[in-house]
């Protein structure tokens, strides 16, 4: 299949279940070049062995990679620029719920962690992937969020 996509790269966080994982199999599908991050190794390899059997034209790469740590998002999307020359589009999918509920019973350090994971998370693939897209003219940034966003 003839596609606009096909030669260009994109980073996919959260990349190793799920809605990222899905999103990751279809842009290498349509031939672009992917790095997948999470936090868990196994996950990642079995989506991206799962991505290359599948016969894909892009190339799929993946990096352990947690968005809450500002070093580990600018290792990201420095090797990924290295391993393929540049940055079309980024989709921001790592997040996570957990301690919901009237604020006065919630727990701190549970609650700033999900807003570490949703939030900081989201703004640090901004600032380091942004520069990479206008270098190359334009792309696309993609921001996952969920009903308890709303």
């Amino acid at each position: 299949m003839s596609s606009s996509l096909a030669g260009r790269s994109a980073i996919v966080t959260g990349g190793g279940t799920g809605i990222g994982a899905a999103c990751a199999t279809r842009l290498a599908q349509d031939g672009m070049n992917v790095t997948i991050c999470g936090r868990t190794e196994s996950k990642l390899t079995e989506v991206v062995d799962r991505i290359k059997a599948g016969g894909a034209s892009g190339q799929i790469r993946h990096q352990v990679t947690d968005v809450t740590v500002e070093s580990d998002v600018a290792a990201l999307v420095a090797n990924h620029v290295e391993a393929f020359g540049g940055l079309n589009g980024f989709v921001a999918n790592a997040g996570g719920g957990g301690g919901m509920g009237p604020y006065h019973l919630l727990d701190t350090d549970e609650f700033l962690r999900v807003l570490h994971l949703n939030v900081l998370g989201t703004m640090l693939s901004v600032k380091y992937s942004a520069a990479h897209m206008v270098a190359a003219g334009g792309g696309s940034f993609v921001g996952m969020s969920s009903l308890a966003g709303h």
